[in-house]
């Protein structure tokens, strides 16, 4: 990263509601970090999984919930000084194209659409399945599980919610939307009063939670012109630092992971 490159900043905040027609709340509320008291035998993940919410839910414009969710935070945002505007899973599958081990099975094709619009590039995310099903005889491990067990719902209905972020890097701006499954309440004592949160975190946090409305019954509720998705106002933002990802992994990959990265998994470790 070159000193003209910039960190990490968050833009705008999107959450999908579990509805017949495509719904999302912003900038919403990702779930709080709960865990409980006691360790707990999980069951295992069944039911439906999505794969590509986004596209699941919205399937005839998979980027418009970004799109509408950054234009409510930020009205006069100019989407021309950006580059590229892509999923994170974009973002990981392009290097394993590019840098492919010949000492390991060829990855599976990825597909990639890209459109250009004037020097803008939007990558959408293409999948075989935009969404599963986990059969009772079926095992796709406790992920979806363990975040129902140790997170908690802020949000009515929600089923996914999604922070986009923007940075610079090799010269080129970045919209990102990334999917987040919690976040630590500092005030209950879950992260360290010393969290490493930046200054413009806590400001567009700040922007984001005048945005919150009171009764979740009272929220706005409209689609806009010529559009099928419906759009509320609830929740407030969070700092950037105070969000989680969670990856469940087997116990003795996790040691060989701590092994070769001694400040995984430490009670500091940043997101």
């Amino acid at each position: 990263m070159t000193p003209k490159d910039s960190m990490e900043i968050t833009r705008s905040d999107l959450e999908h509601i579990d509805a017949l027609t495509p719904v999302i709340v912003v900038p919403g509320l990702t779930p709080l970090w709960s865990p409980p008291k006691l360790s707990q035998q999980l069951l295992k993940d069944s039911g439906l999984v999505y794969i590509n919410q986004n596209a699941a839910r919205h399937p005839d414009s998979p980027l418009e919930p970004l799109f509408r969710a950054l234009y409510m935070t930020r009205p006069s945002f100019d989407i021309g000084a950006i580059n590229v505007v892509t999923d994170r899973n974009n973002i990981r599958k392009l290097p394993s194209f590019v840098m492919v081990d010949t000492n390991k099975e060829r990855p599976e094709s990825i597909i990639v659409g890209v459109e250009m619009i004037k020097n803008t590039a939007l990558f959408c995310r293409s999948s075989p399945m935009n969404q599963d099903h986990v059969g009772p005889h079926d095992f796709k491990g406790y992920g979806h599980e363990f975040e129902r067990a140790y997170t908690k719902s802020q949000i009515l209905c929600n089923t996914g919610h999604h922070r986009i972020i923007s940075y610079r890097f090799c010269g080129m701006t970045f919209i990102i939307r990334h999917e987040t499954e919690g976040y630590c309440d500092s005030k209950a004592g879950n992260i360290s009063n010393n969290s490493a949160s930046t200054e413009q975190d806590n400001v567009l946090a700040g922007k984001l939670g005048s945005l919150s409305i009171s009764p979740s019954n009272n929220v706005s509720h409209h689609a806009p012109t010529g559009s099928k998705l419906a759009i509320k106002t609830e929740g407030h933002g969070i700092p950037l630092s105070a969000t989680l990802e969670i990856r469940l992994a087997p116990l003795t990959k996790l040691c060989m992971l701590q092994m070769s990265h001694p400040s995984f998994g430490s009670p500091r470790h940043q997101n």
